[in-house]
């Protein structure tokens, strides 16, 4: 199934999956990429949380495979988030609890619209509950922006963008820290992208004239 579909992994807020082939080539490569991973972000992966689970295997293999892995060996079934994760395809009973949480988290909240018609966007508003309303949403998120300047302000609107400054922080190596865009020979820095920088500053004050709302710098976060 994973092979027909290419699924080679499935992310959950901050749970990973991998899938690999069941020889210990394929497991080679998948702990080559996350050691990688480690030494670039510093981040490690909980061995306590960490399982593996085998299947169609020989004894030698399995045994090999744990070996290099060093994780805890799981076994199914297994749930997550309440949910059974299972080696093969669900079977109608196995969806019973899922559709039973829906039922019960949307019941009553049910949202029409004027003519009497159900409106998924209305009901998915009364869920998620009433929410503060951010000016700078409106500005990231406009239409009249490339969709690559969206991501990139709203990364650094989360403290999440990565300049010379986080690059170091991170151990990855650079060349030069000063800011690209003046001459003042300051580090790279969110806040000095986005506020300090004289370049950036011009940019501001003809963007701001331009759409007539005004940013005050408490809604400019620094990298975390």
């Amino acid at each position: 199934m994973c092979k027909k579909v290419k699924l080679t992994h499935l992310i959950f807020a901050d749970d990973l999956m991998i899938f690999c082939k069941g020889n210990l080539a394929s497991v080679n490569r998948v702990i080559e990429a996350l050691s990688h991973f480690s030494a670039t972000t510093g981040l490690e992966a909980n061995m306590e949380k960490s399982s593996v689970f085998l299947a169609g295997i020989d004894d030698d293999t399995r045994n090999q495979i744990i070996k290099r892995t060093r994780f805890a060996v799981g076994e199914f079934s297994i749930k997550y988030l309440d949910l059974p994760l299972l080696p093969k395809k669900w079977r109608k009973t196995d969806c019973w609890s899922l559709i039973d949480k829906i039922t019960q988290t949307i019941k009553g909240k049910y949202n029409l619209t004027q003519s009497g018609k159900y409106s998924i966007t209305r009901s998915y508003q009364a869920l998620l509950g009433h929410r503060p309303h951010m000016k700078i949403v409106d500005l990231i998120w406009t239409v009249v922006a490339l969709p690559k300047h969206r991501f990139m302000v709203w990364l650094e609107v989360q403290g999440r963008l990565l300049t010379q400054e986080k690059k170091l922080r991170l151990h990855i190596p650079v060349e030069d820290n000063d800011c690209c865009l003046c001459d003042e020979q300051t580090m790279e820095t969110t806040m000095h992208l986005f506020e300090k920088c004289s370049w950036t500053k011009s940019v501001w004050q003809e963007l701001m004239k331009w759409v007539g709302i005004t940013l005050t710098n408490n809604e400019i976060k620094q990298e975390a």
